[in-house]
């Protein structure tokens, strides 16, 4: 039995589809098969159009001209010298005498002001601040005071009481 176009459905079956088609040209040529539409605006004129740029992928099996480009890339940088000889050291630096200084004092002053009240408590939070700001300066990470609140957890169960 014939369709619209006079061929079988098994004639029309083995027909490359056109999609397939497009994306085994594009990989033939080296052109991006996925790009990506970005909107560019002439700042002088105000004219808007629709630029496409390479997507970029380093996964041959997402974007094969990308990956390549992006592997030659790579090794151009590495030819060049770009890569370290050795890796970097990621452990942190020992806590010097005065870092720990401050924060004992951190330590002694907060238990103060856990127990203090009114114009003492204020004086006691102020002097906290300028410990922190001495520890960050004295290149400390992190902070040592915990989350103003707890993070709000909400229960997905319906309330069976309405």
């Amino acid at each position: 039995m014939s369709g619209s176009t006079g061929s079988t459905r098994a004639e029309r079956a083995r027909m490359p589809l056109a999609r397939s088609v497009l994306r085994q040209v594009a990989e033939e040529h080296g052109v991006c098969v996925r790009p990506v539409a970005v909107r560019r605006t002439d700042i002088v004129t105000g004219h808007t159009e629709i630029v496409d740029i390479p997507c970029g992928a380093t996964r041959a099996s997402l974007c094969p001209s990308c990956a390549e480009r992006k592997r030659r890339l790579r090794a151009a940088q590495c030819r060049e010298g770009w890569h370290l000889t050795e890796e970097p050291a990621l452990e942190p630096d020992p806590a010097t005498d005065a870092q720990q200084y401050l924060t004992e004092l951190r330590a002694d002053l907060t238990k103060v002001h856990a127990q203090a009240s009114g114009p003492e408590a204020d004086e006691l939070t102020s002097l906290l601040a300028e410990i922190d700001t001495e520890l960050a300066d004295s290149g400390v990470r992190g902070s040592l005071v915990p989350a103003s609140a707890a993070r709000r957890v909400r229960s997905t169960r319906r309330r069976q009481d309405t």
